[in-house]
């Protein structure tokens, strides 16, 4: 039998493929090598549309291994989520000058807002903490649930269930207040299309995914065996229900997916590496030339930094290598040496 759910689903899958695709061309045309780094994390953080989507398309013809799926679909949501707080750090000069930002913005909060003023370096901590239990503890969560899942135990699967929509609920202000103060900054490199992208359209998903199994968990529905139905378990039907209508709105995000991160981004100096590197060249030596970092500094002053960093073949393996441009590191930048051109860290 024909399978309409599987058909529909493909071809919704290809649309923020190609999109993305067409993002990559687009914003190749404004890559230099200032804007390399934060151009990096703003593209990585556009990939949790279509990665997220392959996986649902995975769970949707194969829904037997739809809860191990959502082990690596976690990572990879985890991962675009903290390199959009990264994009967001790197804009506003890094984390000294978000705590800063911070600091000095009128812009109120909804909680917390004493320790914002008086501690806006402690407030800035929690927020980075809020994102990091969300890309490391979250996976964890979600492996414990895909083992009791196979095993047959539905307490522990609800409950981890439970737990990952903990985990995600606090993750969400944390990533909105800090945009909410930083907006002021960051409103130039069209902010909010791209949260709507990478955080409310995929939360949204995420929370109908855990409707769908608490309605196949309660029992309250039952699926006919039409459409091809009757090959999969009861299971199995709520989780290519859902998988489909996931795919469909993916399909309609890709239009948020352009709009928000194909056009050019009017950045602030402070988001630009030669900015960076000058800043803290001019900070630390009065005089370059007596400096034992003379060399390294003399390098970073020879680049040019209005040129494209290499071939685009260049590009996209800075965008797949995770290891270049990570967004580890200490909360100061302590250990981060902003001439090591290949292996930048800002959070």
């Amino acid at each position: 039998m024909f399978d309409v759910l599987g058909f529909v689903g493909t071809i919704c899958w290809i649309v923020p493929t190609i999109v993305y695709v067409m993002v990559l061309n687009e914003q190749w045309k404004f890559v230099t090598n200032e804007s390399l780094t934060v151009h990096v994390f703003v593209l990585r953080a556009a990939t949790i549309l279509p990665i997220f989507m392959t996986f649902i398309l995975l769970g949707l013809w194969l829904p037997s291994l739809y809860a191990a799926l959502k082990v690596p679909a976690a990572i990879a949501e985890g991962y675009a989520v903290y390199c959009m707080f990264a994009f967001m750090v790197k804009c506003v000069g890094g984390p000294p000058g978000a705590i800063d930002s911070l600091e000095k913005s009128e812009r109120k909060t909804p909680c917390c807002e004493n320790i914002r003023g008086k501690d806006p370096a402690n407030f800035y901590g929690r927020a980075r903490t809020g994102l990091w239990q969300f890309f490391w503890i979250r996976p964890i969560i979600m492996v414990i649930g895909t083992i009791s899942n196979y095993a047959g135990n539905s307490t522990i699967y609800t409950v981890s269930v439970l737990l990952s929509g903990i985990s995600t609920i606090y993750m969400i202000p944390c990533l909105f207040i800090i945009a909410w103060v930083l907006y002021d900054k960051l409103e130039c490199v069209l902010l909010f299309s791209k949260l709507i992208v990478v955080k409310i359209s995929v939360g949204i998903i995420l929370i109908e995914d855990i409707i769908q199994q608490m309605l196949y968990i309660s029992g309250t529905v039952d699926v006919a065996d039409d459409y091809g139905f009757d090959e999969y378990s009861e299971e199995e039907k709520f989780i290519r229900i859902y998988c489909v209508c996931a795919l469909v709105q993916g399909a309609i995000l890709s239009y948020f997916l352009w709009a928000g991160f194909s056009p050019e981004m009017q950045l602030p100096n402070t988001a630009l590496d030669k900015f960076r590197i000058n800043d803290r060249n001019s900070s630390e030596v009065s005089n370059p030339m007596d400096s034992p970092r003379n060399n390294e500094m003399q390098a970073s002053l020879n680049i040019d930094w209005d040129a494209k960093p290499g071939p685009f073949s260049k590009f996209l393996s800075y965008i797949a290598n995770v290891t270049q441009f990570t967004c580890s590191g200490t909360l100061f930048m302590q250990n981060d040496d902003p001439l090591d051109y290949n292996k930048r860290s800002f959070l």
